[in-house]
């Protein structure tokens, strides 16, 4: 029990040890950790001081969730911290959440209690010249028992123990690796709990396949052992956007946490770090993945994170001297192409590859249909089971993503009160462009055959201005292709009969509206990839030509 002479007493020491602090941050000093812990041992005699990692010993984390007591001691009126009031981020909230304070803390003094045994806990962060304050922690324990081997206490040990176990374990949270460093995060594990295979459409063999292949990985320990190979595996999810690569990677991660052994996950974002440098942040990730093993190790755009600079430390980290038993590693891109044959095409890193393609009719159907479950008990939509294969057939070309547009965009039109007979405007169509010929001039010509005349030495110059020109006409050639498909398409649309059943079917009929309308924002972006590609043609040397200008500005082509 700790008597009032002793609280006072306390006080007084925290009061000294303060003004140490104070004095401390306002000379030149050497070891920051040595002047704090001298200061503790003369204001304390009667405890035991020990500095301790308070990342990977997270005490206040350990008795937030209610394993232990923590309580601020500010009597002495000690407590300094920079406060902030944290807006919530979700306006929509802010009514009935408006935010929370938090603070970053530079001194606080703590009473700790843990299975009967009270102890001080001090958190002090040095205000100086360093980029980014050091943090330093200091648990007290008393002098009531001999100290261990270890040289602590054995209620400390005990209380240390429990807590770096407990604090390296994820709670409702998933690993983040962003600034150089890990960071736990409750919003992607929100994120991703209630994420399932259910929800994820992909032709069945390839769904099973990827599902084997990871989960078959974590239960096969053992053969692999027995084949003395190294327990290690590496998968590359590749193919074009919104196709469901990144859904693929959240119902992984849930499904492996929900196991009897649950698998936690390491999502990396970011090698980036202007301090200490990628090297440095690779080294980082594949530390804390050999600790956390077995587990799912996760580089979402695979081809950007590992770039020329890193690549040969990455590849060092992923197969050198040390040991990555356990890890499974899983990289997404959106550009195969762009991965360096030696992570692409070499077996033992990444060791298959699975392309998510756009869905085909069976898989659209599949995707409808799952809409249809969700809908069925909603008044407002009436979806007949034949309009899956219907919406199938008129989709042909969409991604997961620009399906669940259509969806989304058609719910907010029959919740306005949309009928879908309303009129939609027209696309651009492939008659309504106008190549301009003369991008290839007669002075291209002269030019040709000028550098052909002046011989071998020659060659390249005449390269060039055979080339001249080329470009923009290429390009005008690949915009009326484009065009043409995208025509064809839109008929395909329009010509497909309507079953009898539901030509009057309100949500068909928006559906078909809206997909006119999403089909011409994809004719769009066709023409705008084009017109940016455009930008490569160097026109300098033809300023004077006013045909040549009129290409250069509106592209290979008028509309």
């Amino acid at each position: 029990m700790i008597t009032s002479t002793t609280n006072e007493a306390g006080a007084a020491a925290a009061g000294d040890f303060l003004s140490d602090f104070e004095k401390h941050c306002s000379e030149n000093v050497r070891s920051t950790e040595f002047v704090l812990r001298r200061s503790l041992k003369q204001r304390y005699p009667d405890y035991y001081v020990t500095q301790i990692d308070g990342l990977e010993c997270d005490l206040k984390g350990f008795a937030a969730h209610k394993f232990a007591t923590c309580e601020l001691q500010n009597k002495d009126d000690s407590y300094a911290a920079e406060m902030s009031f944290v807006i919530n981020p979700f306006r929509h909230e802010r009514k009935t959440s408006p935010g929370n304070f938090r603070g970053q803390t530079w001194f606080a003094k703590y009473k700790y209690s843990w299975r009967d045994t009270e102890f001080l806990y001090y958190e002090v962060t040095p205000i100086g010249p360093r980029f980014t304050p050091q943090e330093y922690f200091f648990l007290l324990s008393p002098r009531s028992q001999e100290l261990t081997p270890n040289n602590l206490a054995p209620a400390a040990e005990a209380l240390l123990q429990a807590v770096s176990i407990w604090s390296n374990e994820l709670h409702q949270e998933v690993y983040v690796f962003d600034s150089a460093r890990w960071l736990k995060s409750r919003e992607l594990w929100k994120s991703t709990e209630s994420c399932t295979w259910d929800d994820v459409v992909l032709e069945p063999a390839m769904k099973d396949g990827l599902i084997e292949d990871v989960e078959g990985f974590f239960d096969s320990e053992e053969l692999y052992k027995e084949f003395q190979v190294p327990w290690k595996r590496g998968v590359i999810l590749h193919g074009l956007p919104g196709n469901g690569k990144t859904i693929s990677v959240k119902a992984l991660m849930s499904r492996l946490r929900k196991r009897g052994d649950s698998i936690p996950s390491l999502y990396v974002k970011s090698f980036e770090d202007l301090c200490s440098g990628p090297q440095y942040a690779i080294q980082q990730v594949f530390c804390r993945a050999r600790k956390m093993a077995p587990c799912l190790l996760i580089f979402e755009d695979l081809d950007s994170l590992v770039t020329e600079k890193t690549r040969s430390y990455f590849l060092n980290e992923v197969d050198g001297l040390e040991s990555n038993d356990g890890i499974l590693m899983i990289g997404s891109t959106n550009h195969l192409d762009k991965l360096d044959p030696a992570i692409r095409d070499r077996p033992s890193r990444f060791d298959r590859k699975y392309y998510y393609r756009l869905p085909g009719h069976a898989e659209r159907a599949a995707y409808a249909r799952y809409w249809k479950a969700k809908l069925d008990k909603n008044p407002r939509v009436d979806f007949p089971e034949n309009a899956c294969d219907f919406i199938a057939t008129i989709t042909d070309g969409f991604s997961f993503a620009y399906l669940k547009e259509l969806f989304l965009v058609t719910l907010l039109v029959i919740a306005r009160g949309g009928k879908g007979d309303e009129p939609v405007a027209e696309a651009v169509t492939p008659e309504s462009v106008v190549v301009v010929p003369s991008v290839a001039t007669e002075t291209d010509a002269d030019e040709t055959e000028k550098a052909g005349a002046e011989g071998e030495d020659n060659s390249e110059s005449q390269v060039q201005a055979t080339n001249k020109g080329k470009k923009p006409l290429k390009k005008a050639e690949e915009l009326k292709r484009k065009l043409e498909a995208a025509r064809i398409r839109r008929e395909a649309v329009a010509q497909v009969e309507l079953p009898e059943n539901l030509q009057d079917n309100v949500l068909v009929k928006v559906i078909r509206q809206q997909i006119c309308t999403l089909l011409k924002e994809m004719d769009n972006n066709e023409i705008s990839g084009i017109e940016e590609n455009y930008g490569d043609v160097d026109t300098s040397e033809d300023d004077n030509n006013p045909r040549i200008r009129q290409a250069t500005r509106f592209g290979p082509f008028l509309l």
